[in-house]
């Protein structure tokens, strides 16, 4: 993922989740900061890039899909450097959802690495949807 791809995602993310500006555009500071340090990257090149995100759970559901497979889905309440709140989707899968099933109960504190994705489908009438979603890669042990 190209640096410019990497805004882009984040700039959708800011009008989706209605996320407090400030932040992200924090976010995007430091995102260009190092761009500029970093070697110049190939246009053929897509590189994942991980974010860490602290919050407090809410709504925590550890399921299994028909396949057999984990999965934990929750909101996590961010505060920002001003004290202003808001709430993302935050989705585990596998081990790292059993994990959270077993460690993060409602109102605990998460400290999560990995990914925005946006998730797209059509609904019965045939209207387009999309949600955005942070797709959990590892949480961090709280000390």
């Amino acid at each position: 993922m190209t640096s410019s791809e990497l805004r882009s995602g984040i700039e959708t993310a800011l009008a989706d989740l209605e996320v407090t500006q400030a932040g992200l555009k924090r976010l995007l500071e430091l995102i260009d900061q190092q761009s500029e340090s970093a070697p110049a990257e190939r246009a053929d090149e897509t590189k994942p890039v991980d974010i860490t995100i602290t919050g407090k759970v809410g709504r925590p559901k550890l399921t299994e899909t028909a396949n057999g497979i984990a999965l934990w889905e929750a909101g996590l309440q961010l505060t920002n450097e001003h004290g202003a709140k808001e709430w993302i989707n935050i989705q585990a899968w596998r081990k790292t959802a059993i994990y959270a099933g077993e460690n993060l109960p409602s109102a605990s504190i998460a400290t999560a690495v990995g990914r925005y994705e946006t998730e797209e489908w059509t609904d019965d009438k045939g209207v387009p949807h999309e949600r955005r979603k942070f797709v959990v890669k590892h949480f961090v042990e709280q000390k």
